[in-house]
C-alpha cells in the first residue's frame, strides 16, 4: 500500500515505510506460496483532496486506508483459520504503519479508537509541525 498526498515531499519516505510493513508482513505468513520472481502487491492511497483537519476527512482517508488494506493482503477462505489470522495480522501492520506514515494526530486518533485501544500506543503519535 503507497499512501500519497502528492503535495509533499514525504511521499517517497512514506512509499517505503509501507511497502516494507506489509512487505514483511506477506512474507513472514503468507497463505500462498510465492515464487521468487513474484511481485508484492501494492495499493495507492491519495489523499490531497482530504481536509485532515477535519472529522469527516480523517474518516474518509482512513476507509481508504482499510480498503487498501483489504486488496493488498489478498482474500482468505472463511474456514482456512491460519489464513484468517495471516491476513488480519497483514491488515493490522498495514493499517498501523499507514497511520503512521500520514503522521497525522486526527487520524491516529481514529486508528486507535476503532482498533479498541484509545489508551495504548500501538504506533508512534504524529508529531504536531
Amino acid at each position: 500500500m503507497i499512501i500519497k498526498n502528492t503535495g509533499g515531499k514525504n511521499t517517497v519516505r512514506m512509499t517505503w515505510a509501507i511497502f516494507a510493513a506489509v512487505s514483511t508482513t506477506m512474507l513472514a505468513g503468507a497463505t500462498q506460496a510465492a515464487g521468487s520472481g513474484d511481485i508484492v502487491p501494492k495499493q495507492v492511497v491519495t489523499y490531497k483532496d482530504l481536509n485532515l483537519n477535519s472529522n469527516e476527512g480523517t474518516q474518509v482517508l482512513y476507509r481508504r486506508i482499510q480498503g487498501a488494506a483489504n486488496k493488498v493482503c489478498g482474500e482468505v477462505r472463511a474456514r482456512d483459520l491460519q489464513g484468517t489470522s495471516v491476513k488480519k495480522s497483514c491488515l493490522d501492520r498495514a493499517i498501523s504503519q499507514a497511520v503512521a506514515a500520514v503522521n497525522s494526530p486526527m487520524l491516529t486518533r481514529v486508528h486507535l479508537a476503532k482498533t479498541g485501544k484509545p489508551g495504548q500506543q500501538s504506533l508512534p503519535v504524529a508529531q504536531l509541525r
